[in-house]
């Protein structure tokens, strides 16, 4: 990662999880539960306090519908060839695929985050995403590699809708 003046920076990159309708420490309830990817600064003093944007950066994504609760699957990393890392992919449980753009410097904006693609079945119905994206490098860019479904709850295990395998292009991130 890229960090104000410095080159790179360590993060340790932590997605929010799933169903993630609390407060969120700053004294807001989300009901949507956004899904929301915390980059952690392995570089803070201990004794130092959390700072947004300084050494901690959090890119809430807004949830497609706010009728359901929402969270955000372990994200993908894709690095370039000396290791620094370019992009995130993550899914999450309304069935978006997010990009999160870290080229730029930090600190990152709300922009840094492209919502990519949306999985639905055939009659448009969102399928979840639950599973960590697997990002493999293509001739036109990247393909992201991710099944559907969700057991997360007892009432998951009655679902018996089709869920999907899907290769996704990203020539954008190639």
């Amino acid at each position: 990662f890229r960090t104000g003046t410095a080159s790179h920076g360590d993060f340790v990159v932590v997605a929010s999880g799933y169903n993630t309708n609390r407060a969120d420490g700053e004294g807001r309830f989300n009901p949507a539960g956004a899904g929301v990817l915390f980059l952690l600064s392995l570089d803070r003093d201990p004794s130092s306090a959390w700072e947004l944007n300084r050494n901690y950066f959090k890119f809430a994504l807004p949830a497609a519908s706010n009728a359901q609760a929402n969270g955000l699957a372990q994200p993908a990393l894709v690095a370039d060839a000396d290791g620094k890392v370019q992009s995130a992919f993550a899914g999450d449980l309304q069935g978006q695929v997010w990009r999160l753009d870290f080229r730029a410097a930090a600190p990152w904006t709300r922009q840094a985050a492209v919502p990519l693609f949306a999985a639905r079945d055939a009659s448009g119905k969102r399928q979840s995403i639950t599973g960590p994206l697997r990002a493999v490098h293509a001739a036109q860019g990247l393909l992201l590699l991710f099944g559907t479904g969700r057991l997360l709850e007892a009432a998951d295990a009655g679902d018996k809708s089709i869920q999907s395998f899907y290769a996704v292009s990203d020539q954008v991130s190639g």
